[in-house]
């Protein structure tokens, strides 16, 4: 089992930084980060233990998503649906996805 710690110095998400991107049009880079192979463990592990594995991975997943300047749209069962705003710059949104992506890859690896 892997340990999770939360960096405390990540600010929380608030309605008020979300609602700066509601009054504008903006191009935005979407995310997609599914847990890959949870319908087999669905199938073979118990149920708590199913539910620890999809709260670890939420949970880090939308940490990381955070760190790169990203929100999470919505969680769809195991998966999250995040956005990144491009703002002014939109190579910037690009790059900070892209990293999001690498990093959520090499955690993923530190589980396996």
């Amino acid at each position: 089992m892997a340990l999770f710690l939360v960096d405390q110095r990540m600010p929380e998400i608030t309605g008020v930084e979300l609602l700066q991107h509601t009054m504008n049009v903006s191009s935005l880079v979407i995310m997609y980060a599914d847990l890959v192979g949870s319908t087999n463990m669905n199938m073979t592990l118990p149920v708590d233990k199913m539910v620890t594995i999809t709260r670890a991975f939420t949970h880090e997943m939308t940490s990381t998503v955070r760190i790169y300047g990203g929100y999470v749209l919505k969680y769809v069962g195991d998966a999250i649906i995040a956005f990144f705003p491009s703002g002014y710059n939109k190579l910037l949104a690009c790059d900070n996805a892209v990293q999001c992506a690498k990093s959520m890859i090499r955690c993923h690896q530190k589980w396996n």
